[in-house]
């Protein structure tokens, strides 16, 4: 591995209780019985009186062979050796967008308290998505752990299982980091931490936003409102199966705008405010399901 503040001394195989199944498992690098690489791991740590640098760490997933709408995240982490007497027993881990190869915006986080100290192995830590946003078949995503409080250093535990794939690093002390910097981020292929992605099979994206043509053409608006309207959905559709999901976004985002600017008085709005609220939560939600900011 590089030298990305990791202690993987003294590692042993350790197999936990599995947890109960959730959903379909989009990706998961836990080896039989929830087993990872016990003690040591990929540092997560956070400026404070007893530590001197902050380190954030990400992994790679892709969802393969279908979309779903994210249901449960689970990861081995745990205080890290040395850290029992100082460091908080919390971090925060994030679902974020794969911009130009790197983590970029934030889809949800995830709170984590509670976590052991290094000398107790214990099954993996859950937490189930309040958002539930879709991730998109063949699309990369990154699960990155990031401290909040001062002083901790907590471990993301490694795989048993041998799996490679994308990491990322991001810290205040360069020489923390090794691989491609991008960014705040530095990447390269190495051993991932150990987690798993759980989530219910969703309806494809360019579906959600016919539907929402289909709603708007069915409103019986003006000609004119109408083609505008539907315009906007079609490029966010035509953006989308190219793989631009920034553009994608802007292009929803205009439709939103256009239905607030549409639904506001005075007389000559074009839309009620009911209509006008139909149409607006129906695109925020397929915004959220992409991920946009």
């Amino acid at each position: 591995m590089g030298s990305h503040v990791i202690a993987l001394a003294s590692l042993l195989l350790v197999c936990v209780v599995s947890a109960p199944a959730f959903g379909d498992v989009i990706f998961n690098n836990f080896g039989p019985g929830d087993s990872y690489l016990f003690p040591g791991g990929w540092g997560v740590f956070s400026v404070g009186p007893h530590i001197p640098l902050a380190a954030a760490t990400g992994e790679r997933f892709i969802p393969v062979g279908a979309s779903f709408r994210l249901d449960r995240i689970e990861v081995a982490m745990h205080v890290a050796e040395g850290g029992e007497l100082t460091s908080p027993n919390t971090v925060d881990v994030m679902l974020m967008t794969d911009v130009a190869g790197a983590p970029g915006v934030v889809i949800e986080t995830f709170h984590f308290n509670g976590l052991e100290p290094s000398t107790i192995a214990g099954p993996p830590l859950a937490r189930d998505s309040t958002v539930r946003p879709v991730l998109v078949d063949g699309t990369p995503y990154w699960l990155v752990a990031s401290a909040t409080l001062p002083d901790t250093i907590v471990d993301w535990h490694v795989n048993a299982v041998g799996a490679i794939g994308p990491h990322a690093c991001s810290s205040t002390a360069a020489a923390a980091c090794v691989g491609t910097q991008i960014g705040q981020w530095f990447i390269h292929n190495d051993f991932q931490g150990a987690f798993r992605v759980s989530g219910t099979p969703a309806e494809p994206v360019p579906s959600l936003i016919n539907d929402l043509i289909g709603d708007v053409e069915g409103l019986a608006l003006r000609k004119g409102t109408t083609t505008s309207l539907v315009a906007k959905l079609k490029n966010a559709i035509a953006a989308f199966n190219r793989g631009g999901v920034v553009t994608a976004c802007a292009d929803l985002t205009a439709f939103i705008n256009e239905v607030n600017a549409q639904t506001q008085p005075p007389a000559h709005k074009k839309l009620t405010p009911a209509q006008g609220q139909q149409l607006v939560t129906e695109a925020t939600a397929i915004t959220t399901a992409i991920g946009c900011p």
